[in-house]
């Protein structure tokens, strides 16, 4: 779901100063949200954009659409090099650019 929401953006594990392992959803403009894994649950950004609140509406609508499976979702590519992904039982569209 991220990647049909946030095309741009990649997942990456991040290590911090003091060791702890993250994940980290960052874009090529400069904008990254990271979250440790285990032990405390927060959020650190930087950069311009809201990727973690993007993230957390993805993540949010999926739920809330019964959490479909990828046979749920087509990818269409145009003539002209567009695509956009779609999800069949709800209709909902993202653009993935070219």
């Amino acid at each position: 779901m991220l990647a049909f929401a946030l095309p741009r953006a990649e997942l990456v594990h991040h290590t911090d100063d003091d060791g702890t392992w993250s994940v980290q959803l960052q874009t090529s403009d400069g904008a990254w949200a990271r979250v440790p894994l285990g032990g405390e649950s927060y959020v650190t950004e930087g950069g311009d954009g809201a990727l973690w609140r993007e993230a957390e509406a993805t993540w949010s609508w999926w739920n809330e659409q019964g959490r479909p499976g990828l046979d749920r979702f087509a990818v269409v590519r145009k003539p002209d090099g567009r695509m956009h992904a779609r999800c069949l039982s709800t209709q909902a569209r993202w653009d993935l650019g070219s």
